[in-house]
């Protein structure tokens, strides 16, 4: 009897144990203050700190808490992302440029559910034409009021960027978008800014607006796309200072418009309006 005691002893101490190393472990992960850094090319006791970063995006996005930050550094990530939370991702913060690459067929490579994300300089990408879904994205948002600024996205079979209906008062800026299918496609939602983009040579629409309000498209630089902007079934719409270059068709198809300025708009070597 004396056994068992001890032997039920010596058990309930190393589930104790246990336990104690697990939080311990977990704790010791978290970055502090906020800040989580990522580097593909780290070896080593990861911490998240930028000397002792994790490797992946995934782990830094699953550790992180509502409002932190995380620095990528330079490197290739062979992830697809989804973003749940509210968080900034900076990318390409030392060593080139912060390559996301998924090696695998999956709808969305960087899917955002979460209100106020932001999300920039990434290079975000399909080299070797691996997504075959003909209404995938490279980056889906599905949310409001993220901000997408300064990312490259390019050489897809399917769309550049995509925002899901409802997703409204999300900024898209500055961004680089070119060898898709349809670089930016809105469908269902409003109040969105899509502005000083550069959109070319996409085998589709450049930017591709449908059954929504209050979106405002200025200072975009359109080249050698399909279509330049094609919006349809759209209220209150501002199409201003855009640039139009080489579209095969239409440089500006409105079709069922039903108020907003369309004005100011450079459209050179191609067709106006249908």
């Amino acid at each position: 009897m004396k056994q068992l005691k001890n032997l039920f002893i010596i058990m309930i101490s190393f589930m104790l144990l246990e336990s104690f190393i697990f939080v311990f472990f977990n704790e010791e992960c978290k970055a502090d203050s906020g800040e989580i850094y990522v580097d593909s090319s780290y070896h080593g006791f990861s911490d998240g700190s930028a000397e002792k970063p994790f490797k992946n995006i995934n782990f830094a996005i699953d550790l992180a808490n509502e409002g932190d930050t995380i620095y990528v550094f330079g490197g290739y990530y062979d992830e697809a992302l989804v973003i749940d939370k509210k968080l900034k991702l900076w990318g390409s913060v030392e060593n080139g440029l912060s390559i996301i690459d998924y090696s695998e067929d999956l709808r969305y490579t960087v899917e955002i559910n979460a209100d106020y994300v932001e999300m920039q300089n990434f290079d975000i990408r399909d080299n070797e034409k691996v997504k075959t879904s003909p209404i995938g994205a490279l980056l889906c948002v599905k949310s409001n009021n993220v901000a997408l600024q300064g990312n490259n996205i390019s050489n897809s079979s399917s769309w550049g960027i995509y925002l899901a209906p409802e997703s409204n008062g999300n900024v898209i800026s500055g961004n680089i978008i070119k060898s898709v299918e349809n670089g930016i496609y809105i469908s269902s939602s409003s109040t969105n800014d899509i502005f000083n983009n550069v959109i070319e040579n996409c085998s589709e629409k450049a930017i591709n607006i449908e059954s929504s309000q209050n979106n405002r498209f200025y200072g975009n630089i359109v080249n050698n796309n399909m279509f330049g902007i094609y919006a349809k079934n759209c209220n209150n719409i501002n199409i201003t200072n855009n640039t139009i270059n080489a579209s095969r068709y239409q440089g500006l198809y409105l079709d069922q418009i039903y108020s907003g300025p369309i004005k100011s708009n450079f459209i050179n070597k191609a067709k106006f309006i249908k």
